[in-house]
C-alpha cells in the first residue's frame, strides 16, 4: 500500500483488494457518493483528540503507518465481504464518531467534505478502497459503497 495519496493524488486501489475496476467506461462522474472511512488522527491534526476522549500522541507518519497495517488485512478480500470487514474494522480502530455507524460516513455531494477526503472518495468506483488520504482531520482510508 502506498502511503503517498494526498491531494490530487491517484487512489487507485494498488493494495491487492479484489474490487471493482478503476478503469470505467464512463467518464461522468457520480454526483453523490457514499463512504465507509477509518480515520487516524495524530498530533498535528486539527482536532488532536478522539471521540472516544483520548488525547491523540502519535505523529502522522506513525498514524501513516498504522493504517498500512490496517489496509493490509484486508488484501485478497472479495468484494462482497470488505464491506462488512471495513465496517467491524471501523468500529474498533478508527478515531471518528462515525466509528460507531462502522465509519458510515453517509452520502454527500462535492463541497460538502474536505477538498482531500472529497477528491479521493468520488475517485473511487464503488467496491474500491483508497491508498491512505491526508486531510486537516487526520489520515483516512476510504471505501467506496454503493
Amino acid at each position: 500500500l502506498a502511503a503517498e495519496a494526498a491531494v490530487g493524488a491517484s487512489v487507485t486501489s494498488n493494495n491487492g483488494v479484489q474490487g471493482a475496476s478503476s478503469t470505467s467506461g464512463s467518464s461522468k462522474q457520480s454526483e453523490e457518493v457514499h463512504v465507509l472511512h477509518i480515520l487516524r488522527k495524530h498530533a498535528g491534526c486539527r482536532k488532536p483528540k478522539s471521540f472516544r476522549g483520548m488525547p491523540i500522541t502519535c505523529s502522522q507518519q506513525e498514524a501513516e503507518e498504522y493504517l498500512e497495517e490496517i489496509a493490509n488485512q484486508f488484501v485478497g478480500t472479495s468484494i462482497e465481504q470488505l464491506p462488512k470487514n471495513f465496517a467491524a474494522m471501523a468500529r474498533s480502530e478508527s478515531d471518528c464518531a462515525s466509528a460507531k455507524k462502522g465509519g458510515d460516513y453517509g452520502r454527500f455531494s462535492r463541497g460538502q467534505r474536505d477538498p482531500e477526503f472529497e477528491s479521493a472518495a468520488f475517485a473511487l468506483q464503488v467496491g474500491e478502497m483508497s491508498d491512505i488520504v491526508r486531510t486537516q482531520s487526520g489520515v483516512h482510508l476510504i471505501l467506496r459503497v454503493p
